[in-house]
C-alpha cells in the first residue's frame, strides 16, 4: 500500500515509518526542507521523500498529489514538550495546516486517514485537566471524521504514555534515566497515579495494525497493563543499577499531574494486537540506547 506519513522525522513518526517499510509499504514521508530527520538515517534511502513545511498549501498540495497515497498517517503537530499543551499560536498552526491536509487529501481521493491522537484528549472529557493541546486535536478528528465514510475512512489512535529509544531528553523517563546514568539524585513525587506506558515500537506496530484495519472512530494506543509512575522509575532504578539515587516524594506534585491515564487495549486485542515489549524489557531497551547514543537535537514541531 502507498502510505503518506506527516512527522516521519519525529520520535514516533520515525518508528512508524520503520515500521510501515518493515511490513512492505511503499512509504512516501513529508518532511520540512529545515528539519533535521537524524532518526531516519537507517531507512530514508528506502523512503519517497517530499520535502515540504505543511503550512505551504501549494506544497503540501504537490505532495499529496503527486504521491497519490492510498492511505496517509498523519503524525505531524507542534510537540515542544515543554510548552506545547498550552500553546496557542502554535496549536492553531497546527489545526490549520491538518485541515489544508484533509483538503488535500480528499483532492486527491485517499480512502483511508489514521490520525494520530493523545490520551489528552479523552481524559480532558472525562473530567481531566483541560488542555489547548487536546482541544485542537480533537477539533481535527471531529473535522475528519465529519467528512463521512463514503468519502474517507478515518481513525484516531489516542496514543497514550509513550517512551523508547530517541525520545525529547526533557520527557519523564529519558530525564530520569540520564540523571541516574550521570550518578545524580532525582527528585520525584511519590507517584502513585496510573500511567500506561508503551514502548514506542509498539505504538508504531499498533498504528500500523489500525491502518491496515477496516477499523473507524477511535483506537486507544495503549499497553494492557497500566501501572503507577512509580513502578516505571523503578524499573529505570533497576536497569540503571541506580535505584537508590531516586529520592521518592521529594517533588511535590503539580497541579495538572493528581490523576489517572489509563486506555482500553481492547480494539487493538480485537485486531489481533498485542504489544512486544514487556516495561521491564523495553526500558531496559530504553536505557541502553542512553547508555550508548546521544539524543539528536530537533525541532518543535514532529509527531508529538
Amino acid at each position: 500500500m502507498r502510505v503518506l506519513l506527516t512527522g516521519a522525522a519525529g520520535f514516533i513518526g520515525s518508528h512508524v515509518a520503520t515500521a510501515l517499510l518493515e511490513r512492505g509499504h511503499d512509504v512516501h514521508a513529508v518532511l520540512r526542507p529545515s528539519s533535521p530527520s537524524p532518526r531516519l538515517d537507517r531507512v530514508r534511502r528506502d523512503l519517497t521523500v517530499w520535502e515540504t513545511d505543511l503550512l505551504d498549501p501549494t506544497g503540501t498540495r504537490s505532495a499529496v498529489l503527486g504521491a497519490e497515497p492510498e492511505a496517509a498517517v498523519h503524525l505531524a503537530w507542534f510537540a515542544d514538550p515543554r510548552t506545547y499543551l498550552h500553546a496557542r499560536p502554535e496549536n492553531l498552526a497546527s489545526v490549520t495546516a491538518s485541515a489544508a491536509l484533509i483538503g488535500r487529501l480528499v483532492e486527491a481521493g485517499c480512502p483511508r486517514l489514521v490520525l494520530g491522537g493523545s490520551c489528552l484528549e479523552a481524559t480532558a472529557a472525562s473530567g481531566g485537566p483541560p488542555s489547548f493541546y487536546a482541544v485542537a486535536k480533537r477539533a481535527v478528528h471531529e473535522l475528519a471524521m465529519g467528512i463521512g465514510p463514503d468519502v474517507m475512512s478515518v481513525v484516531c489512535g489516542h496514543i497514550f504514555s509513550v517512551y523508547g529509544p530517541g525520545e525529547h531528553e526533557s520527557r519523564a523517563v529519558p530525564s530520569v534515566t540520564r540523571a541516574l546514568l550521570r550518578d545524580e539524585t532525582v527528585d520525584v513525587t511519590e507517584a502513585t497515579r496510573l500511567r500506561d506506558y508503551i514502548h514506542v515500537a509498539d505504538v508504531a506496530s499498533a498504528l500500523c495494525a489500525v491502518l491496515e484495519s477496516d477499523t473507524v472512530g477511535t483506537v486507544d494506543i495503549c499497553s494492557d497493563r497500566p501501572r503507577p509512575l512509580h513502578a516505571v522509575f523503578r524499573e529505570i532504578g533497576e536497569a540503571t543499577g541506580r535505584g537508590h539515587l531516586i529520592r521518592w516524594g521529594a517533588r511535590p506534585t503539580r497541579p495538572g499531574e493528581d490523576f489517572d491515564v489509563t486506555g482500553d487495549p481492547g480494539p487493538l486485542e480485537r485486531l489481533g494486537w498485542t504489544p512486544s515489549y514487556p516495561l521491564s524489557e523495553g526500558v531496559r531497551d530504553t536505557v541502553a540506547w542512553w547508555q550508548t547514543q546521544r539524543v539528536p537535537t530537533v525541532s518543535a514541531t514532529e509527531d508529538r
